[in-house]
């Protein structure tokens, strides 16, 4: 099995849908926060995925995580910029998103995943818990909204499966 393309396939079905379609040519224009929040968000997914795969989670955990990592992200989008700011950019920040995704994924099917990896995961785990243990915003708290982001995140862990098992 080609272990990159299936992180790769794997990676796209992780993400989270974009409203927007043009990339940033000037990093000067993305906000640093965003970027480390979605890079979190992504190598956490990548550790469910990988977790899941190696029966370390179960499906629920697995789920779990991934759904409170997209929260993380959209949460930091939410309180640190506006929806043209998002619209503009959603493709970049989704396309950091895959990279670590990838990244996590590549690292463990190839024997290469280090303390020091384990260590940049922990630090984001720590910012994670810092804002989901704040008020979300506004646009977040509903139950419909949070239904919603579930249902996403749950669908896109259900592709995940699919394309996993079609590549054995």
């Amino acid at each position: 099995m080609n272990k990159p393309l299936v992180a790769f396939l794997i990676g796209s079905a992780m993400l989270v849908p974009s409203t927007g379609s043009a990339q940033s040519d000037d990093l000067a224009d993305l906000n640093p926060d965003i970027i480390a929040a979605v890079n979190c968000a992504g190598s956490l997914a990548g550790l469910a995925v990988t977790n899941y795969f190696s029966d370390i989670y179960n499906e629920e955990r697995a789920k779990d995580l991934i759904y409170g990592a997209n929260i993380y992200a959209i949460a930091v989008m939410f309180n640190e910029e506006d929806g043209a700011h998002m619209s503009k950019h959603a493709d970049f920040y989704e396309e950091i998103q895959v990279d670590a995704i990838d990244y996590v994924i590549n690292r463990t099917n190839n024997g290469d995943y280090a303390w020091e990896d384990q260590y940049e995961i922990d630090k984001c785990v720590a910012r994670m818990v810092k804002v989901l243990s704040s008020p979300l915003p506004e646009p977040m708290t509903s139950e419909e909204a949070r239904k919603s982001f579930r249902q996403q995140s749950d669908a896109r862990f259900g592709l995940m499966q699919e394309i996993f098992k079609a590549m054995e």
